[in-house]
């Protein structure tokens, strides 16, 4: 085996598991977070093996979870300023 190749496996691996304890998240933050731990590690993986369709999938998938992260913070902070206003404490 290549050094390569066991590069590209512990990168698919932890890419794998990272997708596996996203789906494991009750809270949509750490789902996120996992989510684009996980999309990282199997781009690498993907641009080992040279399997470019999996590879634009990540990213894809990439620029998704990372959008919606950031949309999931403004509407946090929209909320807390929200409350924080409110005359009702």
């Amino acid at each position: 085996m290549t050094i390569d190749l066991e590069i590209a496996l512990a990168f698919g691996a932890i890419g794998a598991l990272l997708t596996v304890l996203s789906n494991l998240m009750r809270r949509m933050t750490p789902l996120r977070t996992f989510a684009l731990a996980a999309n990282s590690f199997l781009i690498v993986y993907a641009a080992i093996e040279r399997n470019w369709i999996n590879c634009g999938l990540q990213v894809a998938l990439l620029v998704v979870n990372a959008y919606r992260l950031w949309d999931l913070r403004r509407l946090v902070r929209v909320l807390a300023q929200a409350s924080a206003d409110s005359p009702i404490n």
